[in-house]
């Protein structure tokens, strides 16, 4: 059984009530700040680096740092707590949508599960676009390449 309630008022806002909410909603959030470790794997730079750029224009007061080592010791350092995000793109067999989405929500969830982003600014809905960012760009970088068949001249 579902049930929902809901109360509603008898006038339609206004773009003045509308701003009024807006302004004291972003007063009463707190500012972010702290520290995120990236480790891991050589050939995601490029993606980690715009990922970074991205994050930090968006969460100025957070500072990203990163190390590429390796898929290996990427995936090491996040099992032993010295990274919040363990970059493996190596460890896959199979580079399909599916290995690479299955990958990509296992560690991400892991990291969810053990408390990783208690602290972090984001909804289920952020996580899910995240995700899906990662799983597009590694789609990208380890698509199948069409063999073409030798042209005799």
């Amino acid at each position: 059984l579902m049930t929902t309630t809901a109360c509603g008022a008898k006038t339609a806002p206004t773009a003045d009530t509308t701003a009024a909410a807006a302004t004291t909603a972003a007063a009463t959030q707190a500012p972010v700040s702290g520290k995120v470790t990236l480790a891991g794997s050589t050939s995601m730079q490029k993606l980690c680096e715009a990922m970074m750029e991205s994050f930090q224009a968006r969460y100025p007061d957070i500072t990203v740092t990163a190390e590429y080592t390796g898929s290996g010791a990427g995936l090491e350092a996040l099992a032993g707590g010295k990274t919040d995000i363990g970059n493996a793109s190596r460890s896959l067999k199979e580079h399909t949508e599916e290995s690479i989405k299955q990958l990509v929500d296992k560690i991400v969830d892991s990291q969810i599960a053990d408390g990783l982003l208690r602290n972090a600014p984001l909804t289920f809905k952020d996580v899910e676009e995240i995700k899906g960012v990662f799983v597009d760009k590694l789609k990208t970088m380890f698509h199948t390449r069409i063999s073409y068949p030798d042209l005799k001249k």
